[in-house]
């Protein structure tokens, strides 16, 4: 991936820069952002593990103040970019990160719900309704996400099937690892 396109779909996806290095992951439902999610990455691209935690924006007294009087409900990490779109081909991973990579390298729309867990109703899920929905979990989630895959009919890939997929890894690490994006 190049530099110039890294960039452009960072600046589509809205990723943020925080004070102390950290990429800033607004859930922005195309009016109001819910919330966002800074996390340090090292120079290998992975979570940096120098004690600074993933930060919820949402419990900092700054971002309270702005948002007094609305009630919390998360949305998908992407989900502005799918207003006015129907039947669109859609991939939903776990990590922010992961989305705006592989959004940067195939040219495709990928949302993430923020955690494994996130799928199963803590995130507004409504958006995704009426497009062509592909989730890509984790390895280790598949089971866990073929439940929500069956529940709303959308196709689900099963990348712990992949010869390169160790614990934990996603579909980014797959592909730095010399997986392909083909086929997706």
């Amino acid at each position: 991936v190049g530099a110039g396109r890294l960039r452009d779909t960072m600046a589509l996806y809205r990723v943020g820069n925080g004070g102390r290095g950290e990429a800033i992951f607004y859930q922005f439902d195309g009016e109001h952002v819910r919330t966002a999610k800074a996390i340090r990455y090292d120079a290998t691209g992975h979570r940096a593990k120098d004690g600074l935690p993933v930060q919820w924006l949402h419990k900092l007294p700054t971002f309270k103040a702005f948002t007094t009087g609305k009630e919390l409900r998360q949305c998908l990490f992407g989900a502005h970019l799918l207003k006015g779109l129907k039947g669109e081909r859609v991939y939903v991973v776990e990590s922010e990160k992961t989305a705006v990579l592989m959004a940067a390298v195939t040219g495709r729309l990928f949302v993430a719900c923020g955690g494994s867990q996130m799928l199963k109703g803590a995130c507004d899920l409504t958006p995704l309704i009426g497009q062509d929905v592909y989730l890509i979990p984790d390895e280790g989630q598949f089971w866990n996400w073929k439940k929500t895959a069956a529940r709303f009919g959308w196709d689900i890939i099963d990348i712990s099937a992949h010869p390169l997929c160790e614990a934990g890894n996603d579909i980014w690490e797959l592909y730095e690892k010399g997986g392909s994006a083909e086929g997706i």
